[in-house]
């Protein structure tokens, strides 16, 4: 009888054991196309056939039971093992990914940082440039005072010589 009761408890453990079993592989099922594949092929594999129930089964000898489970367990195990590949990968990928995405920032950075620099130089050149061109208009500027002052006392000299009053003019006396 003690055998029986074991029997029919190992019986419901590889019942419950299965209906976990068959949750993991639907959940993988939404996951992707490779782990679909790989627990569609489990789930047939524990499903019973239409012929078996559950009497047919408990009347399989504890060793069987046994090694379903231990089976069973294997499997979850491969399973979990897949599932902890698949998050590796997944997070090896997110990292290549971040890795990609920095390089093409820093690219751009150093673009910025070249353009940056030759307005800065452009900057400093046209800087230059104007200030030579204010000093070359400064010199101008002063160079045309000093010729319309030179010109306008010419002007004047020219004025006052020509209206000098013939009165003031000097004669000449021989003596």
């Amino acid at each position: 009888m003690e055998e029986e009761e074991e029997k029919e408890e190992l019986v419901k453990l590889v019942i419950s054991l299965q209906k976990a079993l068959q949750k993991e592989v639907n959940y993988f099922r939404h996951m992707g196309t490779e782990e679909s594949i790989i627990t569609t092929s489990l789930s047939h594999q524990l499903k019973p056939n239409p012929g078996d129930s559950d009497q047919s089964s408990s009347s399989g000898s504890p060793d069987d039971v046994e090694l379903q489970i231990v089976m069973l367990n294997h499997k979850i195990s491969v399973l979990q093992c897949k599932l902890d590949e698949q998050s590796i990968i997944h997070s090896w990928e997110q990292k290549r990914s971040v890795v990609g995405e920095q390089n093409q920032l820093l690219h751009k950075l150093k673009d910025g940082q070249c353009k940056a620099l030759w307005l800065k130089n452009h900057a400093q050149e046209s800087c230059q440039k104007l200030i030579s061109n204010e000093k070359v208009l400064n010199m101008q500027n002063r160079v045309c005072k000093h010729i319309l002052c030179l010109f306008i006392q010419l002007l004047g000299i020219i004025l006052y010589l020509c209206c000098l009053p013939k009165s003031l003019s000097f004669r000449y006396v021989p003596t």
